[in-house]
């Protein structure tokens, strides 16, 4: 990743085009782990609770806390790794560059919020509707940045010299 150091992208079509094309693979991976998430624990609060808490009136079973730990290891992981690589060509963009700290915090904390809430849902089944809020609005943020990146990839933005 020699252009985080340099600032040098635009002399170089193929990282460009690796880049976009690694940018439209994690936009694939927020759309997925989306609809994973939606079928597996939902995204109303309601469902969240009842998914992970169980719910004797529709037969489902509480999910174990190993479960829930495998599940927030393999979402952090990769949410992790999307989000350095969006946040290392986010920098690049001189239009943006003065609120790149704000955005990056912004963009953490909600995976941090989001990750943390669901087990805590064991403990307070309020923290339901935090992990609701935090799921959707890290997902968003993340696919706009996404798609931000590709934009600038493509030569919408100028990059800092």
């Amino acid at each position: 990743m020699r252009f985080t150091i340099t600032k040098d992208i635009s002399s170089h079509a193929y990282l460009r085009n690796i880049l976009i094309l690694t940018l439209l693979t994690f936009e694939l991976f927020v759309l997925a782990y989306v609809y994973f998430q939606s079928h597996s624990i939902g995204y109303a609060p309601s469902a969240i609770e009842s998914s992970i808490l169980g719910n004797e009136e529709l037969f489902v079973d509480p999910k174990s806390f190993i479960l829930i730990l495998e599940e927030l290891h393999i979402g952090v992981f990769m949410y992790l790794m999307v989000a350095t690589i969006v946040l290392m060509v986010f920098v690049q963009i001189r239009n943006f560059e003065n609120m790149f700290f704000k955005v990056a915090l912004f963009l953490m904390f909600t995976i941090l919020v989001d990750t943390i809430s669901m087990p805590l849902i064991l403990l307070w089944d309020g923290f339901a509707y935090v992990k609701s809020v935090f799921f959707i609005i890290s997902n968003l943020f993340i696919s706009i940045l996404t798609i931000v990146d590709i934009l600038f990839l493509m030569g919408y933005f100028k990059v800092e010299k």
